[in-house]
């Protein structure tokens, strides 16, 4: 569980193409502020991750370019 008191900062990315068909949670824990793939996992899971402007609960999501 993800500890809800924290207030993370809200970020905005795009797909790039070399991200494309890739999965949201090892996108996201491969950025360099990252943290790891459980807590990103945890993160997602909990609809603390937005893809498309609404809350996404799929950590093995496939991102599309552009999204």
């Amino acid at each position: 569980m993800v500890d809800t008191d924290i207030e993370w900062p809200l970020t905005t990315l795009v797909v790039s193409p070399d991200q494309q068909a890739h999965r949201l949670d090892a996108v996201l824990s491969e950025l360099p502020q990252a943290l790891s793939r459980g807590h990103v996992q945890s993160l997602i899971e909990e609809g603390a991750v937005l893809l498309d402007g609404r809350p996404c609960r799929q950590s093995a999501k496939r991102l599309r370019l552009g999204q």
